[in-house]
């Protein structure tokens, strides 16, 4: 699945929902929005075909006025490094694709091939779930232990606490 997709995509989601697909900010705001205390969890398989996983608690996404703000709490537990909230942080970032960029000229969108909540910062992100499946930093990874993970499979859901 291509994730290198305009805005309007990502706030209405696109993909299979049988393989692959992002559901649509919209939607994904939509059953937050009166779910207090939500938990995001990010699970993956590395290229070696171990499975991670991470939690954030009080997960939650402004609405379509501030372009979906990222907001949580704290990171949970997990047995992988935080690489969401920990520098350069994705909390409290608008959503950003290549045609609503909020990285202040950093070209993160570009440069990672894909829309996610992108620090202001020229390192982006520590975690890139929506980029080009492969084995590059630019690619669909993960940052733990300071090195970077290549991620063969990996899925976010939502539920409560």
């Amino acid at each position: 699945l291509n994730f290198n997709r305009s805005y309007s995509e990502y706030v209405k989601g696109f993909g299979n929902c049988r393989v692959d697909y992002w559901l649509g900010l919209e939607k994904i705001y939509a059953i937050l929005e009166n779910e207090p205390n939500s938990r995001l969890d990010v699970g993956w398989f590395d290229a070696n075909g171990n499975f991670q996983n991470s939690a954030y608690k009080d997960f939650k996404l402004g609405n379509a006025t501030t372009d979906y703000v990222f907001y949580s709490s704290r990171f949970w537990y997990g047995d992988t490094d935080d690489a969401l909230l920990s520098p350069p942080s994705i909390g409290d970032r608008p959503f950003s694709t290549y045609d609503n960029d909020h990285t202040g000229g950093h070209n993160c969108p570009i440069n990672f091939g894909g829309g996610w909540w992108y620090a202001e910062d020229a390192r982006c992100t520590n975690a890139n779930l929506n980029g080009i499946f492969d084995a590059s930093p630019n690619g669909i990874t993960w940052l733990n232990n300071s090195n970077w993970s290549p991620l063969s499979d990996f899925f976010m859901r939502i539920g409560p606490p």
